[in-house]
């Protein structure tokens, strides 16, 4: 067993006080945010009052992006402590900071001789904008990092020590069938077909591979097939349940180039805008197989999720821990001149000119309800940013790794506490959903004017489903059943008459939510339309 020199332990106190403080101010900051995290554990919600623990539904449909290896793990929580939004988000923080001791591992495994590595890579993770903004989010992406790290440290015992890890390998394979589908070999796939460039006698590394592969793929097939038989009321594919549909959606809609660059820069800061980097890179050797299993991990995953992905930042989430072993092996400290940082502080300064302009710019906006949030942002955080780009550049000869986790440590905070929590009133739906969940207790049936993604279920302890109208015919449908029943719509305005008629309403990202009981509508453009002149 390799011991763990000092160095690591001193390092792991660094990435292990940033953690703490990104989770702690994110509780305090902001609640669970609708629509993705709140459907998250929307789903689980719904698993625990019906007890149907094998096919994730939301409001008595069943969802086809979700799997239930993490809801399991929720529900086993509760089991424990109890249902609480606590008990969640603490479940996404341990599932992050584990990542962080998987990548500090990997780095060991790959390079015994170099404890710097294992010390710093967990650090420059943990101080990457986007791993510091989504870290402590309730999102599918942490849990397939972690899964996805699991079955890296494996692979890598597979390839140096024992053809036997390939057992584990291909269980590590299953846990991530069982948390993302099948859409899991979009990560774990690419590195197995990059053989040729990073290992030696690689015939049976295919060998291997393809069978750990089969394995995994025959488990999840009969899992799948068995939760299909069970549920045959519900007529759920066998291709719907291990996410084949999915998969090929990715595939068939790409992101535009133009927001692939963009997103790029945003995933890659503060570390491709630190110069000194790029010089540190020619001094390494390419040849190391440790170095060329890192790369081709990276490079061959990033071609994969850039083809398929269908949103900016999220699904680069989970090979990110390659580029941070790439950055750990190539930095070794130096004297920074400030040319050397420029860039860096050029970045911050602008988002700390953002900052600024969001609280004023309300000035100029006609929309109530933009100016109502703006106008609750305070400069101090963009002009405190401005003083921390100029002291980057002031003190750039003492810039080391964890001056740059800091900095984008400080633009996390700014935010959360500039914008995110002086904006919850406007994205907080747990008042909505305790008014809809008092309906329900008086024997109201609920309708939702529009897609419904579950925002309400968890934190109203909803028990029984809204009703989701589309269009007028499902309204005078649900108003001839349900003439007592009560409809959630979303409006671009408040007008004088629907501020009358509403029950309940309240800002709503940019928009407003209002409850109506149905009685009062001769239909439901009579509140929309009008809400929009």
């Amino acid at each position: 067993m390799l011991s763990t020199p000092k160095i690591t332990r001193k390092q792991a106190f660094n990435w292990i006080g940033i953690w703490l403080a990104l989770v702690i101010t994110a509780w305090f900051c902001r609640p669970l945010l609708p629509y993705h995290e709140l459907g998250t554990v929307g789903i689980t919600w719904e698993m625990w009052v019906s007890d149907n623990f094998w096919l994730p539904t939301l409001n008595g449909e069943l969802v086809d992006e979700s799997y239930p290896l993490v809801h399991w793990l929720e529900i086993f929580i509760w089991k424990i402590f109890g249902v609480s939004e606590f008990s969640i988000r603490f479940l996404a923080a341990v599932f992050s900071i584990s990542t962080l001791f998987l990548t500090a591992l990997a780095a060991k495994q790959l390079w015994p001789e170099l404890p710097k590595v294992r010390a710093n890579a967990p650090l420059i993770l943990i101080g990457s904008l986007m791993w510091a903004v989504f870290a402590t989010a309730h999102v599918e992406q942490v849990y397939v990092a972690f899964f996805l790290l699991l079955y890296i440290n494996f692979l890598i015992r597979a390839w140096k020590y024992n053809p036997y890890w390939w057992f584990v390998v291909s269980f590590s394979l299953l846990l991530g069938f069982l948390v993302t589908g099948v859409s899991f070999l979009i990560y774990a796939l690419p590195i197995l077909l990059m053989f040729p460039f990073w290992a030696q006698k690689y015939w049976r590394m295919y060998i291997y591979s393809l069978i750990a592969l089969i394995v995994a793929f025959l488990t999840f097939w009969t899992w799948g097939y068995w939760v299909k038989a069970q549920y045959y009321e519900m007529s759920p594919s066998l291709t719907a349940i291990m996410g084949l549909p999915r998969l090929i959606s990715q595939i068939n809609d790409p992101m535009p180039f133009g927001m692939t660059f963009l997103s790029l820069i945003i995933v890659l800061f503060p570390w491709v805008f630190w110069l000194p980097l790029y010089k540190n890179f020619s001094y390494v050797d390419k040849r190391e197989p440790a170095f060329k299993f890192c790369a081709s991990w990276l490079v061959s995953s990033l071609i994969i999720v850039l083809i398929t992905m269908k949103t900016s930042i999220v699904p680069l989430i989970p090979i990110y821990p390659a580029f941070c072993l790439l950055i750990a092996r190539i930095y070794f400290p130096i004297t920074n001149r400030p040319k050397d940082v420029v860039l860096v502080s050029i970045v911050i300064a602008l988002l700390g000119i953002l900052l600024i302009v969001l609280s004023i710019v309300h000035i100029w906006i006609d929309d109530n309800n933009a100016i109502e949030w703006l106008s609750t942002v305070s400069p101090l955080w963009g002009i405190g940013l401005l003083v921390f780009s100029g002291m980057l550049l002031l003190f750039a000869k003492e810039t080391r790794l964890i001056t740059l986790a800091l900095m984008s440590v400080a633009l996390t905070l700014a935010f959360n506490f500039g914008v995110i929590r002086n904006a919850r009133d406007f994205y907080d739906v747990m008042p909505a959903s305790e008014r809809i969940s008092w309906y329900q207790d008086k024997g109201y049936v609920v309708a939702n004017n529009g897609r419904y993604m579950g925002q309400y279920h968890f934190l109203g302890r909803l028990e029984d489903p809204l009703i989701v109208i589309n269009d007028e015919i499902d309204f005078t449908r649900f108003k001839t059943l349900y003439p007592s029943g009560r409809i959630v719509v979303y409006l671009d305005s408040m007008t004088p008459r629907t501020s009358k008629i509403a029950e309940y309403y309240q800002p709503f990202r940019n928009r407003y939510l209002a409850i109506f009981a149905v009685s009062d509508l001769e239909n439901i453009g009579s509140v929309t339309q009008k809400a929009r002149k």
